[in-house]
């Protein structure tokens, strides 16, 4: 029985295994027709050959799970290189890293490392470039932003984004400062547009006849726009307003006068038209609108009022009239009275009050004519006392006495007034005499130039002198001396003033000792003048000695303009420029100043070029070397060390990077090379029959290859085979 069941068990196993491993159970299972053998001796070759099998089907599924292992980790692999050529790195890395992880097949391991290391170079390169590009789209957009070009740098800073989304450059133009320049534009295309209308409104004012309003849309105008020619065209059209404008306001004023007058003079038809036609000029005129509808109006009801009372008036004044006649003296009055209340008219008023001093002077008519002839002789005789016509005045005065004898008014000009007045004329002629005489001598004196003395001789006669004319003169010809005095003092301050002037100009213009000659002059005429004794005791002193300084300063300057000359010449512009600007920065000369500040121009121009071409050498020379082109990028860093012998890019790429990836070019090339010799050899393998030596080479060579074709070659060999 138990040499059945283990029959039964080796049969079982020997039909499940593949036909490669047939020839290995039969050799080494013996057979069981062996006579000889006795039934423990089959159970024992049975286990025997049950446990060869369990190791066979145990090492069977190894080579199994290993080929499902080596496919998983080409699949990683053919993973990694895809993602490896379109560009993405990081997820290359992963994809060959899980291919490690998978395979246990060394020289697929050694493959896969130098495929990452490969990855981390080349990702190496590509932030150095992406930086150098970043940079120059950063250097870019600033130029095109600073140019006004703000769709091309939006477009730059955009780019910038895409490569370092947290640049804060980008970020700072992109939302802040061309959104704040568009904004600007607009906001300024908005006021020019404005302006434009405004412009526009004020012709079509201008066309109805409205100037005031026309000219308030152009000053609109000048406020909003920034457009010179427009400028000047509205600044045209307020001149052509103002002076039409001022045409129609002196038209105006004379309206409103001729109205205010007309009005005043009550000639409410014609003030009414002057009016009226003001207001046709200007319809917001006040005080057109004021007299128009309000003064006029109320005038014209006045007037009317006035009139009746005129008309009552007048019959007051002829009724009373006939109540005089028929002696009603009293009621007359009464009546003349109420008449004289109501009359308008000056005439009107003039005739009723005629008629009431008739009336009430009647009765003493004859003492007011003896009164008035009494009153008349008194004024006569003092108008004649106070022009000293002594004797006609005593003659009236006598008169006066002789119609009324008690009048104490005569009394005292005939006993007192008259003959005192009579004695100080006669003190008066001698002391105007003196006065003549001294007058006199002071005319002389001014003569002679002496105003001083003319002056004084005048104000002596006008104390002396009583006669109102003689002081009058005298006070005249002082004046005029005065004025002459003041001429001279103005004469010699403004020849003082001047010379001050000059000294001061040729101070300012550094000729010190010819300011110093006009200062001298000055203090001989104000020996005081506070200006000329500064500029003699301090400021030239210091300026002297300032001069001295400076001059030294500028020799210093003018040498350190020679050295930098000497140093440009030589093709060293930024040590050029160094000395330059430290001798812009102590010169003093103004032609010495505009000489450096040309040079130092000059310099920054071949600076910019230099730097430039720099620039554009080292871009092509990154570029190069990027794209494996290491001859030609060398030539250019050997070409950017002639313009900058330190530069430090073009020395590491010589020096370091261009022999390094030269190796590693050559290094990779024998490796491809013994990939596509792998290849043949598997072919030629292949071909003899002998596959699994040539599944061998192919997969050896598989991880050496670097060229997606030499790699798709082997994959296909190995996929048909």
């Amino acid at each position: 029985m138990k040499s059945i069941v283990a029959r039964a068990a080796l049969g079982a196993c020997i039909l499940t295994l593949p036909a490669s491993f047939g020839l290995r159970a039969e050799d080494a299972v013996k057979g069981y027709d062996d006579a000889a053998s006795t039934l423990k001796e089959l159970i024992e070759k049975a286990e025997l050959n049950i446990r060869k099998v369990d190791g066979l089907i145990e090492e069977r599924k190894v080579t199994e799970r290993n080929i499902v292992r080596d496919e998983k980790a080409r699949a990683a692999i053919q993973r990694g290189n895809e993602l490896y050529a379109a560009g993405d790195l990081e997820e290359a890395k992963k994809a060959w890293n899980e291919a490690l992880a998978i395979t246990k097949n060394e020289e697929m391991k050694r493959y896969l490392a130098e495929e990452e290391r490969r990855a981390e170079r080349k990702a190496a390169e590509e932030r150095a470039a992406r930086d150098l590009r970043m940079k120059q789209l950063d250097a870019d957009g600033i130029a095109l932003f600073g140019e006004g070009r703000l769709e091309e740098a939006e477009g730059k800073f955009r780019e910038l984004l895409s490569l370092d989304a947290d640049n804060r450059s980008a970020g700072e133009y992109l939302e802040n400062r061309i959104p704040a320049l568009r904004r600007e534009r607009q906001q300024k295309a908005e006021r020019e547009k404005n302006a434009r209308a405004a412009f526009e409104r004020g012709n079509e004012y201008k066309a109805s006849g409205n100037m005031k309003a026309a000219r308030d849309a152009w000053k609109e105008t000048l406020s909003l726009t920034s457009d010179t020619a427009l400028q000047a065209m509205a600044a045209g059209g307020i001149r052509d307003a103002d002076g039409q404008l001022a045409a129609l306001r002196v038209k105006i004023q004379g309206l409103q006068a001729e109205g205010v007058i007309l009005f005043e003079k009550d000639s409410l038809e014609e003030a009414e038209d002057r009016f009226r036609e003001v207001l046709s000029l200007e319809g917001t005129n006040l005080q057109a609108m004021n007299y128009f509808e309000v003064k006029i109006p109320a005038r014209k009801t006045e007037l009317a009022r006035l009139a009746m009372q005129e008309e009552k008036a007048k019959a007051a004044l002829l009724s009373g009239s006939k109540f005089y006649d028929a002696a009603q003296k009293e009621r007359a009055m009464a009546v003349w009275q109420t008449g004289l209340q109501l009359a308008q008219q000056e005439s009107t008023r003039a005739a009723i009050t005629a008629r009431i001093r008739k009336a009430e002077d009647q009765a003493a008519a004859d003492n007011v004519a003896r009164m008035a002839r009494m009153e008349q002789i008194k004024m006569n005789g003092a108008a004649l006392f106070s022009k000293d016509a002594l004797d006609e005045s005593e003659a009236l005065f006598g008169e006066l006495l002789a119609l009324n004898a008690g009048d104490p008014d005569a009394q005292q000009y005939i006993t007192t007034l008259i003959p005192d007045r009579r004695n100080e004329l006669a003190r008066l002629a001698a002391v105007e005499h003196q006065a003549e005489t001294v007058a006199g001598g002071a005319e002389k004196l001014f003569l002679a130039g002496d105003y001083s003395g003319a002056i004084v001789g005048w104000q002596q006669a006008i104390s002396l002198s009583g006669i109102p004319e003689t002081k009058a003169a005298c006070a005249r010809r002082i004046q005029t001396a005065e004025e002459k005095l003041r001429q001279q003092a103005i004469a010699r301050r403004a020849h003082t003033e001047q010379l001050a002037i000059e000294g001061v100009a040729l101070f300012n213009q550094h000729s010190i000792d010819k300011a110093e000659a006009k200062f001298r002059e000055v203090l001989l005429l104000d020996g005081e003048n506070q200006i000329a004794r500064q500029y003699i005791d301090t400021r030239i002193p210091a300026r002297k000695g300032e001069l001295a300084r400076l001059a030294e300063i500028e020799g210093k300057a003018m040498t350190a303009l020679e050295q930098g000359s000497k140093l440009y010449d030589s093709g060293d512009y930024l040590g050029a420029k160094t000395l330059w600007q430290e001798a812009l920065g102590t010169a003093q000369q103004p032609a010495t100043k505009a000489a450096i500040t040309e040079r130092i121009a000059k310099a920054d121009g071949e600076q910019a070029a230099l730097e430039a071409a720099i620039t554009a050498l080292q871009s092509e020379a990154f570029s190069l070397f990027t794209a494996d082109s290491l001859g030609e990028s060398e030539a250019k860093f050997l070409k950017l060390l002639t313009l900058d012998g330190e530069n430090q890019n073009a020395k590491h790429y010589l020096e370091t990077a261009i022999p390094a990836r030269k190796g590693e070019l050559a290094r990779l090339a024998a490796q491809e090379d013994k990939a596509k010799a792998g290849l043949a050899s598997g072919n030629k393998l292949y071909t003899a029959g002998q596959k699994s030596e040539a599944m061998a080479a192919w997969q050896s060579a598989l991880p050496l290859a670097l060229k997606e074709a030499t790699r798709t070659a082997i994959s296909t060999r190995i996929r048909e085979a």
